[in-house]
């Protein structure tokens, strides 16, 4: 069992652009910066077991808590070419303020060293969830 905890912080600048080709309904978009300061709060499991044809198999899950400190909320400001004085504003979805991280896999080391893996993590929070799988080989020589 391994307690986790980290803290992360990420600013993403996005430079203001403006569309080419369109006249007047050609869009102008302003430029972004978004801040976010994410803490991680989680446990992870692993342990190796031995087989008799010589592998050794490690399945592994983790639970991570992870909180957004920063702003949750997603804007983008713009206004079309033809009338750059009358701009508007289009809210994306809002960062989730609270998520559950989850972990799942499995490992199979052979005696040469080929490890074989396999897992499954998903991300579940304001009222959305994302899911992914992986698959992995390694060659160690």
């Amino acid at each position: 069992m391994t307690p986790r905890a980290s803290l992360a912080y990420v600013r993403l600048h996005r430079d203001g652009f403006a569309e080419t080709g369109a006249g007047a309904a050609g869009l102008e978009v302003g430029a972004e910066t978004v801040e976010s300061v994410q803490g991680r709060l989680g446990l992870a499991v692993a342990r190796p077991f031995a087989t008799a044809a010589g592998l050794a198999v490690t399945p592994a899950a983790a639970l991570t808590w992870r909180h957004e400190f920063g702003d949750t909320e997603r804007v983008v400001d713009a206004a079309f070419a033809g009338a750059p004085g009358i701009g508007f504003r289009v809210a994306g979805a809002d960062a989730a303020r609270d998520t559950a991280e989850l972990a799942l896999g499995v490992s199979a080391t052979t005696g040469g060293g080929t490890t074989w893996q396999l897992g499954y993590g998903a991300s579940l929070g304001g009222g959305e969830a994302a899911h992914a799988l992986r698959a992995g080989l390694r060659l160690s020589w």
